[in-house]
């Protein structure tokens, strides 16, 4: 191959800045350039071109291992390729290095997007369990501060019933009917304190069995012309402990009778005050 002289490097320099020149033609111009000083220093103009080139068409981002060996790979197979002669020839081969350089960009580019993407899909999920935590801890914040306020009014219920028992027992003619449990519930027992003249009474129990779902405790005054009237419903504590303030007497049907015995029945919600259901209470006969 004859020496190249200055006129016949220029078509070379820049196919051979980006690796497109096939070896023999690439050792004919590394000859050149060494007794060359200007057409080297072409040379070193093309290569930062290229590579500030090829820096500004990918972004920042490092590919996988399995992307770099297809590049490489595929510049190989066109370094092993014949390479024609020609001018034309020598370009072509400079734009398929340029176009490997921007598939290897674009491919870079779409591998950095999805991982964006996937970091993206991680940070929503854990921002959706911080939701769902936080959401559970409000809830549970909310029940306990529905249970404050219950046992708050359960207690100031329990405060003022019980002054109105104390009230009623400072009576004059306060009565008080013990009531025993019957076999329905042996463990029962309780009290029935009244005053004729005030027109009311408190029932006091303890040892109840626990209601139902659909059940209440209802209490009954039978008159000696076997009448039953009633007095109200209750529901007791978790101990078993009710108590029940019985506004205006229940003989109102008949002035001036007094009841003979008192007595506590277990009853479905939607039967009270129409039958007596199962007797778990009931105070001596009169």
């Amino acid at each position: 191959m004859r020496p190249l002289d200055c006129a016949g490097t220029r078509d070379d320099i820049d196919a051979y800045a980006i690796g497109a020149l096939d070896a023999e033609e690439a050792r004919a111009l590394e000859g050149h350039m060494a007794a060359c000083a200007t057409c080297a220093r072409l040379v070193e103009e093309a290569r930062a071109e290229a590579t500030l080139a090829l820096s500004l068409s990918a972004p920042a981002a490092s590919s996988s291992p399995a992307l770099k060996a297809r590049v490489m790979a595929s510049a190989a197979v066109l370094r092993e390729l014949p390479v024609p002669r020609t001018r034309q020839a020598r370009w072509w081969y400079a734009g398929a290095a340029g176009l490997v350089a921007a598939i290897a960009s674009v491919s870079a580019w779409a591998i950095f997007t999805q991982v964006r993407v996937d970091r993206l899909d991680r940070r929503n999920a854990a921002l959706r369990l911080d939701a769902t935590a936080q959401s559970r801890e409000l809830a549970a914040v909310r029940g306990d501060l529905q249970r404050a306020a219950d046992l708050s009014a359960g207690l100031a219920s329990t405060v003022a019933t019980q002054n109105q028992i104390v009230d009623l027992m400072t009576e004059p003619d306060v009565r008080r009917t013990p009531l025993q449990g019957t076999a329905a519930a042996p463990a029962a027992n309780g009290h029935y304190v009244w005053s004729p003249a005030r027109d009311a009474g408190a029932l006091v129990a303890a040892g109840l069995p626990q209601l139902a779902t659909g059940e209440v405790y209802e209490m009954w005054v039978v008159y000696a012309d076997k009448r039953w009237t009633s007095a109200g419903t209750f529901s007791p504590d978790a101990s078993g402990t009710a108590r029940l303030i019985v506004r205006g007497a229940p003989n109102d049907e008949a002035p001036g009778v007094l009841p003979s015995w008192f007595c506590v029945t277990l009853q479905a919600a939607g039967a009270s005050g129409r039958s007596a259901g199962t007797m778990v209470l009931r105070s001596p006969t009169q």
